[in-house]
């Protein structure tokens, strides 16, 4: 929306600098280059003499900063690195607060802390509080993040046994993404063993998130299949925390919630913001503390923007997440490669656990296909591959296309692609999927309600999973592989490290290599022309599943590291 402002603004001084016909004739190739057409060469040259002409209109130091925005934004859909480097050879000439502010979120986008402060300094009268953001950050990149407080600890009086108080990022009902299953299952079978447990949402969620920009604030206490989540939510319009005010009012909360609740531990997950005001909140109230690490976001968000990766955010979120798993009493960590991360990190090997993620097996387990919503989607006696989740560009759901596509040519079995979900990726698989003339073979339902997903889980007989080969998947581990075996469906899965320990290639999945289009390629055709290998396979895996992925055995391990933490 401020790009199309700030386009509107520039095609309005056009407008005005149409009897001034060398500026005119400078700007309209501005426009072009930078918002319209394909970018030139030289763009922060271009810019630079757009504004050094503008003087000689008469129409002074605003029509500057219109331009310089109006330039920037456009330029920043196109190329980041040429946004910054435009942005800052010529912001001396259209200096200004908001000009300045632009130029600063840019650099932050990158992940810079550094810069971005040096841009807004000499205006932190009218930015006070980006600047004291941008300065906590940088002493945390030094330093880690200070105790909300340092008074000393104010034990919590009797609290009760077996009661545990469970800190998290998002959960039901107001998200249903695998972070919040995997809360409410794990829940559940804590309470089969003997726990009293309630979910707390962090400070703010869920109403400070973009997705509830425009709702009214949530209420405080929700019900979900006996589970009791519990929230303190924010406004997204409320005034900006920096992240140690944050910290503070965080801690604040959780203390006041664990005083009425009267846990005997707080129990927190991903990621640091989180953990931190966990264990925080346990310390003041002299209270142990467990941080889960289930999975690590800075690494999530270096492969969609690959030169955030060792930039100074990025440092900064990896030193607080091993700063949040020290100041814990114990770990849990999602997948042996976490636990080793964190070990070189400088966490204690010793008071780490593994916690995989797990399903519930009862819930899904093999069902007939429906046969109303094949009809519905227009599906017949083909071969059904299907993916079912979120379409992060690190799923290798490109690669899935460009598979099937070989696949074509390759099987003479019909076959069809379903996939189920949404996501950024969305448009860009769409557009490949015309691409490679494969529009006829792919289904996109879009994201489906999550009491739907059984239903969808049932047309499928091959489900594939060839996640890339980075780093966030190497170490942490998706849930949905697990669903679709506990449906006794034949699994494709990439070796990635989240994923090599949840199934034997051959025996209850078949492993391609990562980024690999002809292994991918090749073991989808030998799924889709083998229906007794697949049902083996099937078979199989649910058989293991149910014996080592339950949320009983999980609940088992947490069980046994919370009586240790416990114990006299």
């Amino acid at each position: 929306m401020a790009f199309a402002m700030d386009k509107a603004v520039l095609l309005d001084l056009l407008a005005q600098l149409s009897p001034h016909r060398a500026a005119y004739r400078l700007l309209t190739r501005l426009l072009g280059r930078l918002l319209l057409g394909p970018m030139g060469p030289h763009p922060a040259r271009l810019l630079g003499s757009a504004l050094q002409l503008v003087p000689a209109t008469g129409l002074g130091n605003g029509c500057r900063r219109a331009i310089f925005r109006a330039a920037l934004a456009g330029l920043a859909l196109r190329s980041t690195d040429e946004a910054l480097h435009a942005g800052d050879r010529c912001i001396h000439l259209a200096p200004g607060a908001d000009t300045a502010l632009l130029l600063a979120r840019l650099w932050e986008r990158s992940g810079a802390i550094r810069r971005p402060l040096e841009v807004l300094a000499p205006y932190e009268d009218a930015h006070p509080g980006p600047v004291r953001r941008l300065r906590e950050q940088l002493a945390h990149l030094r330093e880690g993040m200070p105790e909300a407080s340092s008074d000393p600890p104010e034990p919590l009086t009797l609290p009760e046994p077996r009661r545990s108080l469970y800190y998290v990022a998002q959960s039901l009902p107001h998200h249903s993404s695998g972070y919040a299953i995997r809360t409410h299952y794990l829940l559940r079978s804590l309470a089969e063993e003997g726990w009293t447990t309630k979910c707390y949402a962090r400070y703010g969620y869920p109403n400070d998130r973009w997705d509830f920009r425009s709702r009214g604030l949530v209420e405080p206490h929700a019900q979900v299949d006996g589970v009791t989540y519990c929230f303190r939510p924010r406004p997204h319009s409320a005034p900006e925390l920096s992240p140690e005010q944050y910290q503070q009012a965080a801690v604040d909360a959780l203390v006041d919630q664990a005083r009425a609740f009267r846990p005997s531990l707080i129990h927190c997950a991903s990621n640091h913001v989180v953990g931190l005001a966990g264990t925080e909140a346990a310390r003041r109230l002299g209270l142990p503390s467990v941080y889960e690490v289930r999975g690590l976001w800075h690494l999530t968000r270096s492969f969609r923007q690959p030169a955030y990766e060792g930039s100074e955010h990025f440092r900064m979120t990896s030193s607080l997440e091993l700063q949040a798993a020290r100041r814990a009493d114990r770990v849990l960590a999602i997948t042996a490669g976490v636990r080793d991360l964190l070990v070189a990190g400088g966490v204690e090997q010793g008071k780490i656990s593994l916690l995989p993620n797990a399903v519930d097996s009862d819930l899904f387990c093999p069902r007939p296909p429906d046969s109303a919503l094949a009809a519905a989607l227009g599906l017949r006696d083909e071969v059904i591959i299907g993916f079912v989740g979120s379409f992060a560009p690190y799923e290798g759901l490109q690669s899935l296309l460009r598979a099937v596509s070989l696949l074509r040519e390759r099987v003479q079995v019909p076959f069809r692609l379903l996939l189920v979900g949404d996501g950024q990726a969305m448009p860009l698989l769409r557009r490949r999927a015309r691409e490679l003339e494969i529009s006829d073979l792919v289904l996109f339902p879009g994201r489906v309600p999550h009491r739907d997903v059984l239903r969808y889980y049932s047309l499928v007989h091959i489900a594939a999973y060839p996640r890339a080969g980075h780093q966030v998947c190497e170490l942490v581990s998706p849930l949905k592989p697990l669903e679709a075996m506990a449906m006794a469906k034949a699994v494709i899965l990439s070796d990635v490290g989240g994923q090599a320990d949840m199934a034997e290639h051959g025996r209850t999945a078949l492993f391609c290599r990562k980024d690999d289009l002809e292994s991918l390629a090749a073991g989808l055709a030998e799924l889709v022309t083998a229906p007794a290998l697949r049902e083996q396979l099937g078979r199989q895996a649910r058989r293991w599943v149910r014996k080592e992925r339950s949320w009983s055995n999980n609940a088992e391990t947490v069980t046994r590291v919370y009586c240790d933490i416990l114990a006299p």
